[in-house]
């Protein structure tokens, strides 16, 4: 069962990288030259797709999956993103809270996603 979780996975890495793009490329052009209030959604997506895309392709590719591997996963993407967002209060870039919001959204996402499937398919995971 445990590489059916890892295709698992992978799958859902791809699609959340795909809507990411999409969110990113099209949906966001679509928003800005219609002049669309979508209050926020189409700067923020990318941020909630992307931080899963990257935390279960990075499960995905890791060895061993249990509680610790998921909680660690989880904890070091979303520290690097958040580390990444704050720092564009002090530089030239854009500081968004929504984004920050987003990735917050896309942590809780991974997190109880994984629970579930390590619950659906009886993996055994010690902390």
């Amino acid at each position: 069962m445990k590489g059916k979780v890892k295709k698992i996975y992978l799958v859902i890495a791809i699609i959340n990288t795909v809507l990411g793009f999409i969110s990113k490329s099209c949906y966001r052009d679509y928003i800005y030259k219609n002049n669309i209030n979508d209050f926020g959604i189409a700067d923020s997506a990318p941020n909630f797709f992307y931080i899963i895309g990257i935390v279960f392709f990075i499960l995905y590719v890791k060895k061993e999956v249990n509680k610790k591997a998921i909680k660690n996963t989880i904890l070091t993407c979303s520290a690097g993103v958040l580390v990444y967002e704050l720092e564009q209060n002090y530089t030239h870039m854009i500081f968004d809270i929504k984004d920050v919001i987003a990735t917050i959204l896309g942590v809780i996402f991974c997190y109880y996603v994984s629970e579930y499937l390590n619950k659906k398919y009886n993996l055994e995971c010690h902390d």
